[in-house]
């Protein structure tokens, strides 16, 4: 089920937003000993946000939709879904891996996945940019175009000429 659109959600905050929930992820991973049981219940908070602005977003882009991505998202999209299979696998090993190894495979994880949230962001200032200028254009109004007779416009634009 997706949720109403804010009349205030507009790419640049979705933009805005995605940085946000970056920096958020890169915090879990990289303090998870420090979180401790408190990372799952932060990591929940951060499904629910994202989850919000995904279907805010979903909207969004009917309404003004994005350019399309280019082949490199497709892949760091598998590169993303690659770590997170790494970093699931060494989460789900416990105590058999060494204490980094949550760490390098969160890594894994993240810079792909940064890098995708990077593009997307950088993507969506363009479109909201886009936005804005058809908004001006659309709210100017159309001046009637004005037919110059000919020899007004020919004094225009050579008055040091005269007749001979």
């Amino acid at each position: 089920m997706l949720l109403p659109l804010p009349r205030w959600w507009t790419w640049s905050r979705s933009a805005n937003w995605r940085r946000r929930w970056l920096l958020f992820a890169w915090g879990l991973v990289l303090f998870r000993g420090v979180f401790g049981p408190a990372a799952t219940a932060l990591a929940a908070v951060r499904v629910v946000g994202s989850f919000v602005q995904f279907s805010w977003n979903v909207k969004l882009g009917r309404q003004q939709p994005l350019p399309p991505g280019a082949p490199v998202d497709w892949l760091l999209v598998a590169a993303t879904l690659a770590g997170a299979l790494a970093f699931s696998l060494v989460s789900a090993a416990g105590t058999t891996v060494p204490p980094w190894a949550p760490t390098v495979a969160g890594l894994a994880l993240l810079l792909p996945y940064s890098a995708i949230q990077l593009r997307m962001a950088r993507r969506s200032f363009r479109a909201e940019i886009l936005a804005r200028m058809e908004r001006t254009v659309a709210s100017r109004p159309v001046l009637p175009v004005l037919l110059l007779r000919r020899t007004s416009a020919t004094r225009s634009v050579a008055p040091h000429r005269r007749a001979a």
